[in-house]
């Protein structure tokens, strides 16, 4: 095949909306799990709060310090579980990545050497963009968590589109509440 210049454009292209449409899927997925169950929304607001302050914006270097968010996020992603490999399956609940101590449990990782925990495929059909894709929605997700307290009028559908990315049937409507005063600047 030979590469031509609609062709290349047409490859970066493809590559900057998939990682832009699953990266939202996953943010809004993740954000609507903590709206549903607020003690796990305040203790990843304690666990920011604690480790980056209130004084400046969280960065991507405090990402390897939030353990308990990126608990957070795994659990998000551990979507369609399997009864054989998780104990409480359709429960949202991060802690299961989490060692006794609160630390991240280093054995169980997204990169395709557990087959439980899958999200971005293994091998030569993993997603090229998982590397750039797992820090940036964390750190997007630590801002939106630092930054606002987020509300919803009623309860929050979890009701799913059955297409590759999954997305929701209906979209999240949530109002954002300035907690910080004033927010951090980048």
């Amino acid at each position: 095949m030979k590469l031509t210049r609609e062709k290349i454009k047409g490859f970066i292209l493809d590559l900057f909306v998939g990682g832009t449409d699953t990266s939202a899927i996953t943010i809004e997925w993740t954000l609507a799990e903590l709206i549903n169950h607020p003690k796990i929304l305040l203790k990843a607001v304690q666990e920011i709060d604690s480790v980056v302050g209130k004084n400046r914006l969280v960065e991507e270097s405090d990402i390897p310090n939030l353990p308990y968010l990126q608990a957070i996020f795994k659990e998000s992603l551990r979507t369609h579980p399997d009864p054989n490999h998780w104990e409480n399956p359709l429960e949202f609940r991060p802690e299961r990545f989490l060692a006794e101590d609160g630390s991240a449990k280093g054995q169980l990782d997204v990169w395709g050497q557990h087959y439980q925990l899958l999200p971005s495929g293994s091998g030569r059909r993993s997603c090229p963009g998982n590397s750039l894709a797992l820090l940036v929605v964390q750190t997007a997700l630590a801002a939106m968590i630092q930054c606002f307290d987020w509300k919803v009028e009623g309860s929050v559908d979890m009701e799913e589109v059955p297409r590759m990315s999954l997305p929701r049937a209906n979209p999240l409507i949530c109002f954002p509440v300035p907690r910080l005063n004033p927010i951090p600047s980048l």
